[in-house]
């Protein structure tokens, strides 16, 4: 077993390079587990890359991606990168080859301070959906979020991205309310608007370097809510 198969309890990783054979070990192979990092190895003319069902492996040699390999066994690392590769230094990603799914949203107690005849009033809202996101580059994701870790699971992921998009609705959903001018109760009028501003936001702008790797294709708004204790001071 390679030097960097051990992790820091003495315990075999996932991840190995056993035999001069780059693989995941098939008996340890989890659903959930979206993303592994394997290397970096050594490329020489006895080294081999197997890829399992439902994955891909993506190549990087140097840190510079060079190809993307379906699923294999034992299949030369040198056939697939030229034999100007020999001696230098690769890099593998394997990744779950299953796009994401539809997924929920939801923000609540979002501030908004008003002045109400010289008296200032503070209202809570809130609002949730759904939403569909597309990796478009996983190892820019996996480098950006995964620190040191050598996997990540879907879990993880769908938390992440998750995290971002609440993030960037929370901005949209105070900016139409605050446009609004004076406190707003009767909020279902509000729905369109909201998916028209999200839209614009967050679907149509370029990728964002918050959220390395990842697009939104569309979003949903279910409802917006002023939270019912506030809504009766006013």
């Amino acid at each position: 077993v390679a030097p960097d198969a051990i992790n820091e309890k003495g315990m075999v990783r996932t991840m190995a390079l056993q035999n001069s054979v780059i693989e995941i070990d098939i008996n340890d192979v989890n659903a959930a587990h979206a993303m592994e990092k394997a290397g970096p190895f050594n490329i020489n003319t006895g080294l081999y890359i197997s890829v399992p069902d439902n994955y891909y492996a993506d190549l990087y040699l140097e840190g510079e991606f060079r190809r993307r390999i379906r699923p294999c066994v034992r299949k030369k690392v040198k056939s697939f990168l030229g034999r100007e590769s020999l001696g230098r230094e690769l890099g593998v990603l394997y990744v779950k080859n299953r796009p994401l799914t539809e997924m929920t949203w939801g923000i609540g107690n979002l501030p908004l301070v008003y002045n109400i005849l010289g008296r200032e009033m503070t209202l809570k809202v809130g609002a949730n959906g759904t939403f569909l996101a597309e990796m478009t580059d996983p190892a820019a994701f996996f480098q950006y979020f995964s620190g040191n870790k050598r996997v990540m699971d879907m879990t993880e992921i769908v938390s992440r991205i998750t995290s971002a998009f609440r993030k960037y609705a929370s901005g949209v959903l105070v900016k139409l309310f605050i446009d609004a001018g004076e406190p707003v109760l009767d909020t279902d009028f509000l729905l369109d608007e909201t998916v028209r501003r999200l839209d614009q936001a967050i679907c149509e702008a370029p990728p964002d370097d918050r959220l390395p790797g990842v697009i939104f294709r569309w979003v949903t708004v279910s409802s917006i809510c002023v939270r019912e204790e506030d809504a009766l001071k006013v």
